[in-house]
């Protein structure tokens, strides 16, 4: 999937729309019942976008869990 959205030309994609996810929104209940330690999160944060080709339309939701705002940034050398 990853291949097709990111590197077929004919694939665009629209803007992202951000949402800070409280506990009872139903895509956190849903994810509590795979992930149980993301129902202690206050809130969660998440991100969509929809995928255009050939008139064909995929809608992408991505929801953070809490680990992501932990991570810190480490800079990285690129060589040429």
């Amino acid at each position: 999937l990853g291949t097709t959205l990111f590197y077929d030309p004919l694939v665009t994609r629209s803007a992202f729309e951000f949402a800070r996810l409280p506990q009872q929104h139903a895509l956190r209940q849903r994810l509590a019942k795979v992930v149980p330690a993301s129902a202690d999160a206050r809130y969660l944060w998440a991100r969509r976008s929809l995928f255009f080709r050939r008139g064909g339309h995929l809608l992408v939701t991505e929801v953070f869990l809490p680990e992501v705002l932990e991570l810190q940034h480490t800079p990285r050398k690129f060589e040429i």
